[in-house]
């Protein structure tokens, strides 16, 4: 949090985990235009014996859910258009495996490690109607995106040292916001100079629905 140009803020003490805060992106007046949750999905399960990964608690999803409902009374009772971050992947990342329902484009080279329990955070992100998609990293070897009921699920790409392992090489994913829009671009760019799976949301999820 020291480091020039972090925008990084611990979140509040009272909830569970470090980093739940909230970023307004600007428009070219001057104006909120979209808005960025960052959110702590936490580490390991530390309830009885269970192993496995942790979960969001649901002190978590209420202060989303009221920050949500904040921001969207202050546009005319309209959500803005938003994006989720966070580490590990929802359970919803593995119904994208169906092809038959959902359309998924890019890399998955190993299965998706969610959280033991869904606690429902999905829904909320349903139900408040803001968000467009969520962005997590944790499986190393996926940097696919795709969409379960108009809500984007994606990956980055993997951007760790040699020493932590990834079979599909190092980049970063883009992502560029469309200013008065509920649309955005994104794609993967590795270290080697390619550019991959550039998509634009919504449109190339209903033409790929389409296409089926």
């Amino acid at each position: 949090s020291q480091k020039p140009y972090c925008l990084a803020q611990r979140g509040p003490e009272n909830i569970k985990g470090v980093g739940n805060y909230t970023l307004a992106v600007k428009g070219n007046k001057g104006e909120d235009e979209a808005i960025l949750y960052f959110m702590d999905s936490n580490a390991y399960n530390k309830i009885r014996k269970d192993k496995g990964y942790d979960w969001f608690g649901r002190d978590q999803i209420n202060w989303y859910l009221q920050q949500s409902a904040r921001f969207t009374s202050q546009h005319q009772i309209e959500p803005y258009p938003a994006l989720a971050f966070f580490h590990i992947p929802l359970q919803e990342y593995s119904m994208l495996s169906d092809s038959t329902k959902y359309v998924r484009i890019g890399t998955k080279k190993e299965n998706e490690c969610p959280g033991l329990v869904n606690s429902g955070m999905f829904a909320a992100f349903y139900e408040a109607g803001d968000v467009m998609g969520m962005f997590t990293g944790h499986d190393h070897d996926n940097d696919y995106i795709g969409t379960i009921d108009n809500i984007c699920l994606a990956y980055g790409r993997f951007t760790g040292s040699k020493t932590t392992y990834t079979n599909i090489g190092s980049g970063w994913r883009t992502i560029v916001l469309k200013e008065g829009k509920r649309s955005f671009d994104t794609w993967i760019n590795t270290d080697n100079g390619q550019t991959l799976y550039k998509v634009t949301y919504p449109d190339s999820f209903a033409k790929a629905s389409v296409a089926k």
